[in-house]
């Protein structure tokens, strides 16, 4: 609370009453003191060019005494920036010059963090991975960031601080995302060979290379665009596409898209849409299986639709190319189960 008239030190004393206060806090680098040097009072915002004037004077006030100032922290309002920018500092070089040192300058976290969002509000942070052999575009939202940060899940099970859950969840997604490309590998050579052949011991489903499908990563309800996530059994969700061995070992992932997106068209947005026509990612004429949410391709098998009037030869094949199938299934229930 303020109490008192405006006194801006030498800038003048007016019999107005202050309404804001300006304080200047000098606080040690090496050790744990902080201590306040300097205050005014003014009836308004200090102006960019009074900031600059008193600014100097505290820092030449400082070095009397023999305290060398390295840097000053200061929250982004709209003076403070301004009064920075005349005293040469720039976001490239963020530092300024007073009585022939060179100080830093730096912006207090929680103000900073504020300006940060308000510009995730605005635009997404789009970046190129690499995953194995093709690049892969991830955009990130104000409501990505926003889900993190309202999980407590983890906060409840463990119970660290709400911030220490984000941290930990970003450390780890970030160190999953850098092994991806070692673990997530489309088979080639032997290992090709390998999984064909454990398709065919287990299902008796020949030249089976991987099975794909989709599912539902299931999500708060986002602030922006909530209805786009909401899937077709009514709950919201991220899209995951993937494909996996026999052993329910996923060899291919895509997700991202929201949830209310058709298998189908997830499927046409993948990287494995365009493998169809790449025959090295087939070998020896191999195919991926998928249900009837899939077209059909020589490098994509579905079931022959049952109107009732199968032969034996064509139930055969569905039962067959169900039982290799079950690996996809099987491996979401593993992975949703963790």
């Amino acid at each position: 609370m303020v109490n008192g008239f405006v006194d801006r030190g030498n800038h003048g004393r007016l019999h107005i009453v202050a309404r804001q206060g300006l304080v200047f806090i000098a606080k040690s680098v090496s050790g744990s003191w902080k201590q306040p040097v300097a205050y005014y009072l003014s009836e308004a915002a200090t102006n960019s060019s009074i900031l600059v004037d008193l600014l100097k004077q505290v820092i030449v006030a400082l070095r009397r005494v023999g305290l060398i100032t390295a840097a000053t922290v200061c929250d982004m309002g709209q003076n403070n920036v301004k009064a920075l920018k005349n005293l040469g500092a720039t976001y490239k070089e963020p530092l300024f010059e007073v009585v022939g040192e060179n100080l830093y300058t730096f912006f207090d976290s929680p103000r900073f963090l504020k300006c940060f969002r308000n510009s995730l509000l605005k635009y997404n942070v789009a970046t190129d991975i690499h995953i194995g052999n093709e690049v892969v575009n991830l955009q990130a939202s104000w409501a990505h960031i926003k889900i993190l940060a309202e999980e407590s899940a983890v906060s409840s099970l463990f119970d660290p601080s709400e911030a220490t859950a984000v941290r930990a969840v970003r450390r780890v997604t970030l160190a999953l995302t850098t092994l991806a490309k070692k673990y997530l590998v489309w088979p080639t050579g032997e290992a090709a060979v390998g999984v064909i052949d454990g398709f065919a011991r287990s299902s008796g489903f020949p030249g089976v290379i991987g099975a794909i499908d989709g599912t539902h990563i299931e999500i708060p309800a986002p602030s922006e665009s909530a209805a786009a996530y909401v899937n077709r059994k009514g709950y919201h969700s991220i899209h995951l596409q993937a494909v996996c061995n026999r052993e329910a070992v996923f060899t291919h992932c895509y997700a991202g898209n929201v949830g209310s997106v058709h298998d189908a068209r997830v499927f046409r947005l993948s990287a494995v849409y365009n493998f169809l026509n790449d025959q090295t990612k087939f070998p020896n004429d191999s195919h991926i299986i998928g249900d009837a949410a899939y077209g059909l391709h020589p490098q994509l098998l579905t079931p022959y639709a049952d109107n009732g009037h199968l032969s034996q030869r064509q139930k055969n094949f569905n039962f067959s190319r169900s039982s290799a199938r079950m690996a996809i299934e099987r491996a979401f229930g593993l992975l949703k189960g963790r």
